[in-house]
């Protein structure tokens, strides 16, 4: 699959070596949106914070994809130095599946 050439020039507007998280936001909004389509009944939501605490001092912002009220993809922006590391990746990976799991259970006693 190619990617629109309006997307790839989103990404390769932004510094890889970036210390500014947020340039990040609106180019993987973009592919989100571009991958998820609405018509498909996929929505996208970026959230800043849904818990008062994910154990965690430097989240900031993730996308979760839904359908049907059913999360089906999460993606939490990290800057580059948080994923080369190999125990940095793994850490990261522990923390999505933590915060997946607790999104479900909301999902699950809110419904």
């Amino acid at each position: 699959m190619s990617w629109p050439q309006s997307i790839i020039d989103q990404f390769n507007a932004v510094n890889p070596n970036t210390t500014i998280e947020s340039e990040w936001y609106g180019p993987y909004n973009t592919l989100l949106v571009h991958i998820f389509k609405y018509e498909d009944g996929f929505s996208v939501h970026p959230q800043y914070s849904l818990f008062k605490s994910w154990e965690s001092i430097d989240f900031t912002m993730i996308y979760i994809v839904e359908r049907k009220r059913h999360p089906v993809f999460i993606l939490e922006i990290k800057l580059h130095p948080n994923i080369i590391g190999k125990s940095r990746h793994i850490s990261t990976d522990r923390q999505i599946c933590k915060n997946f799991d607790k999104l479900a259970d909301v999902r699950v006693h809110s419904a």
